[in-house]
């Protein structure tokens, strides 16, 4: 059929039986536009809603590629307590420790001492150089049986009783996110107030999570695609329904 202009009708109306009324047939068009509007709006508020849920996972996988690597932290420790001299560094040195709240680190040297089990089964331990908790799901290095000399440069440790000979003897490797523990999420804190209020109160400075894998959360950026990929499928079945009936009611009117 050509209109009055002598152009071909666009396929929504070639598309039409000739033997249906046209206008029940504007009717179903514009019903399937509503439904499809309806549909869209669906989708992107699930999309959005998604995205903001998940937007601290993606953030992490953005922000973080590779560990910062800081070594050994009993000769950051060494370092710093002789600079300042008398043994000053005893009760720990939490501001030597040049690092942003929340960085993602790789460290070994910890002197583990007071190793617990917390409610969801994680090992923790707290280490007095930096006053720091270490949270971690591996287990934790046993502790020698026959403990050799005592490095003297943590005699002050022992001697005022923040740390035993054998803790001085395990060491081990953590790769994780570390949080000033007054910046520390929100379930971090139950275990912070457990450690500075038990029996044996520990100040917390910092707080160590071992086991993050900036890898795990590439499932997020696959997700954040998905909901991109149903978005803009969802507008561009709208669109063309809304071209059908647009279409379609600019002809019944010529």
């Amino acid at each position: 059929m050509d209109n009055e202009h002598g152009d071909s009708a666009g396929p929504t109306v070639q598309s039409w039986d000739m033997g249906d009324d046209p206008h029940v047939h504007l009717e179903n068009l514009k019903f399937n536009y509503g439904l499809r509007r309806i549909l869209f709006l669906v989708v992107l508020g699930g999309s959005l809603f998604s995205a903001a849920k998940l937007w601290s996972e993606l953030n992490l996988y953005l922000k973080y590629s590779e560990p910062t690597e800081i070594g050994n932290i009993r000769d950051i420790w060494v370092e710093e307590n002789n600079r300042r001299g008398d043994d000053a560094c005893v009760q720990g040195c939490p501001d030597a420790l040049k690092l942003k709240n929340g960085s993602f680190v790789r460290m070994n040297g910890f002197v583990p001492t007071m190793t617990r089990t917390d409610q969801r089964h994680f090992n923790e331990f707290f280490c007095p150089l930096f006053n720091m908790v270490v949270r971690t799901s591996r287990t934790v290095p046993a502790q020698p049986l026959q403990v050799p000399e005592i490095d003297g440069r943590f005699v002050g440790l022992v001697s005022k009783r923040r740390a035993r000979m054998e803790n001085l003897m395990v060491d081990m490797t953590v790769e994780g996110l570390l949080y000033k523990a007054d910046e520390a999420p929100i379930d971090l804190k139950d275990s912070i107030w457990s450690w500075e209020n038990s029996d044996y109160p520990r100040k917390v400075s910092w707080f160590l999570v071992d086991g993050f894998d900036p890898s795990i959360h590439k499932r997020v950026v696959w997700i954040y695609l998905g909901a991109i990929f149903l978005v803009l499928s969802s507008f561009v079945f709208m669109y063309r329904s809304r071209r059908r009936y647009l279409n379609f009611r600019e002809f019944l009117n010529q």
